[in-house]
């Protein structure tokens, strides 16, 4: 079909009824995240300029697609750039080494992020972050697993989906 021949699948974050439900996605955003296997960039209603980009990162094998994507693609070094990694509990030296992995890698691109660990709820920790650091952009792996927690499976997409407020360019 199209989404084989397409780089990049662009979707609306919410659909017919965005009028009248705010947090409410598209009924076929999901299906479509999560049965395709290119990028999917969800936007928000309101188009802002992008200029600060943070990728939510955990080793797993989509955000690994998700920093290859940046280092193959010029534009990123136009950007301020973030990589962010979350914790709950005790795995901070876990985190240490996964953002350390993320950094090395964007570096060895001549990408030159600054790098978070943050504590909480996976998905309070990324949308307060995407907030506070004035985001204009997240980059996610999607509906997959990772090493230190599986940061993006399941609803933990749909809910950063629904509660950061900016574009998200979701990875498989």
């Amino acid at each position: 079909g199209y989404a084989d021949r397409a780089d990049l699948i662009l979707l609306g974050k919410r659909g017919e009824n965005a009028n009248f439900a705010k947090e409410h996605l598209g009924s076929m955003l999901e299906r479509v995240v999560r049965s395709v296997k290119k990028p999917c960039l969800v936007t928000s209603r309101e188009f802002n300029p992008i200029c600060r980009v943070a990728i939510a990162y955990d080793g797993g094998a989509s955000c690994q697609r998700a920093l290859k994507f940046m280092a193959e693609n010029e534009l990123f070094r136009a950007f301020d750039l973030h990589v962010i990694t979350v914790v709950e509990g005790h795995q901070e030296d876990e985190a240490a080494d996964c953002l350390a992995e993320a950094e090395r890698l964007m570096n060895a691109a001549e990408l030159y992020p600054s790098c978070q660990v943050l504590n909480g709820e996976v998905e309070t920790a990324i949308a307060d972050y995407v907030k506070q650091a004035n985001l204009d952009l997240l980059i996610a792996g999607a509906y997959g697993h990772g090493r230190i927690r599986e940061l993006l499976i399941g609803s933990t997409t749909t809910e950063l989906l629904r509660r950061c407020h900016v574009p998200v360019l979701c990875f498989r």
